[in-house]
C-alpha cells in the first residue's frame, strides 16, 4: 500500500536507520555482556572501557530511532498521521533527553570527579548507593 508523499527515499532511509539500530543494539549487547562479567560483585557498576562504549552507542542509537519514527510518520495514512506525529514528538523528546544525559555522563561527570569532588558521583553515575 503506497501512501501519498511516501517515496522510495523515505523507505530506504527508514530501512537503513532501522537496520543500523538493530546492528548497534547487537553491538550494545556484545559490549554489555563482558561489562557484566567484569563486575567483582553485583552491586558494582560497569566500569571503563565498557561504560564509555555503551554510552557512545546510546548516543548514536537515539537519533537513528528518531529517523525510523520519521519514516513511519511519512508512511502513515492520513487517518493515523496524528498518532504518528505524536509518536514522533515523544521520540524526539526521548532522544534529546537521552543524548544529553549520556553526553554529560561521558564528559562533564568525569572532569568534575577528577577535579576532586567525590560527591559528584551522587549526581552523575548510575550507582544507586549513597
Amino acid at each position: 500500500m503506497e501512501q501519498e508523499g511516501f517515496t522510495s527515499q523515505h523507505r530506504m532511509l527508514g530501512r537503513a536507520a532501522a537496520f543500523a539500530v538493530f546492528l548497534l543494539l547487537i553491538a550494545y549487547t556484545v559490549t554489555l555482556v563482558p561489562g557484566f562479567l567484569s563486575l567483582k560483585s553485583p552491586p558494582d557498576s560497569i566500569g571503563d572501557p565498557y561504560l564509555s562504549i555503551l554510552e557512545l552507542l546510546i548516543i548514536v542509537i537515539a537519533p537513528l530511532m528518531v529517523i525510523v519514527v520519521i519514516a513511519i510518520h511519512a508512511y502513515a495514512s492520513p487517518e493515523t498521521k496524528a498518532y504518528s506525529l505524536t509518536a514522533r514528538a515523544f521520540m524526539i523528546i526521548m532522544a534529546s533527553i537521552t543524548c544529553t544525559v549520556h553526553f554529560v555522563i561521558l564528559t562533564v561527570s568525569r572532569q568534575i570527579e577528577s577535579a576532586g569532588f567525590p560527591w559528584v558521583s551522587l549526581f552523575f553515575s548510575f550507582n544507586g548507593r549513597l
